[in-house]
């Protein structure tokens, strides 16, 4: 089988969806509910947070943010709207309407829910993570089509992408249980330094969030593409986390090119969609134009990641039939 390169994946991914445009259809719906859909805010729920925090913690926020008061922090004010926690899973779209606040149709009304406490918050970003495997798992399946065509595989769309999110699920479940452990770990650490020498604890902080930055970073290198060995091998997850490393440790390099490529055309384009977001008809433009940017991309990343899989095992079984013919 010929190794796929990286601009010729990058290239047939978006030959290929000329042919299969629907994939588009989801981060397309998505853009649209966080538009012109309800906005659900944790302004309240954060001011109340610090109205009622001992006057240390007050302190110590100051000192990180810079002499800022937590009345003064830039992001409360409207507040990020929290549904977008939808798409925060592997392998969902990413969205214009994440990245600003787009201007609404002319008469259109603005609804806003607040959560009533923080507590409350991060529980519904949780059920909100989770019903974004179900959406994540949808869009997988349906960029796996033109793959699976070529490939000459087969398998019914609705169980490929129930399976696909109920696997992510796990994924997610996962990883904020390896969170929360994380947390609580560092916050016991801080609080007994801080105790003890008050004067370490914001540079033991800069260490932890360090560490914490390049742990995630080599995580998100390596198991970069598990939501396409999820769709279109239906493995498991752990088998999935391993396919996933497999491929970028056998093909460090191209994979590396890949991925780092992958998102500096997305932060690239970011930044243009957010220019000609201050208009109806720019919003549109870039909600389209960030749609077919994704779109081509996650199914690239499918094309780039089978094709390499493959090749890894073709050489496992022809290491194999060797070793067999050695030992007769």
């Amino acid at each position: 089988m010929p190794r796929l390169g990286v601009i010729e994946a990058l290239s047939l991914g978006y030959q290929r969806l000329l042919h299969y445009w629907e994939v588009m259809l989801v981060p397309i719906v998505l853009d649209l509910f966080f538009w012109l859909g309800p906005h659900l805010s944790i302004r309240h729920a954060v001011e109340s947070f610090f109205r009622q925090a001992p006057p240390e913690a007050l302190d110590l926020f100051r000192q990180m943010m810079g002499g800022s008061s937590p009345a003064q922090v830039e992001w409360l004010n409207p507040g990020p709207n929290l549904l977008v926690m939808l798409t925060q899973v592997p392998g969902a779209p990413t969205t214009i309407a994440a990245l600003g606040t787009l201007p609404l149709p002319h008469g259109w009304p603005l609804i806003i829910w607040e959560t009533p406490s923080l507590t409350a918050a991060i529980g519904i970003s949780v059920l909100l993570m989770l019903l974004g495997t179900l959406v994540a798992g949808f869009y997988m399946a349906l960029a796996a089509r033109p793959v699976m065509a070529d490939m000459g595989m087969t398998g019914p769309f609705l169980s490929r992408a129930l399976w696909t999110g109920s696997q992510l699920a796990l994924l997610v479940i996962g990883g904020l249980f390896l969170g929360f452990l994380a947390v609580v770990g560092m916050a016991f650490l801080f609080t007994l330094i801080y105790l003890v020498v008050p004067g370490w604890a914001l540079g033991f902080l800069s260490v932890i969030t360090l560490a914490f930055t390049g742990a995630m970073f080599m995580a998100l290198l390596f198991f970069y593409f598990v939501p396409e060995s999820l769709v279109l091998q239906r493995t498991h997850v752990w088998t999935a986390l391993g396919q996933s490393m497999m491929v970028v440790i056998n093909n460090g390099w191209s994979s590396m090119a890949f991925i780092l490529l992958s998102v500096l055309i997305m932060h690239g384009f970011a930044y243009i969609w957010l220019a000609l977001a201050h208009s109806l008809t720019g919003a549109l433009v870039s909600i389209v134009g960030n749609a077919f940017l994704t779109a081509g991309l996650t199914i690239a990343s499918l094309y780039f990641f089978q094709n390499r899989l493959s090749i890894l095992a073709q050489l496992f079984a022809q290491a194999a039939q060797r070793q067999g013919d050695e030992e007769e």
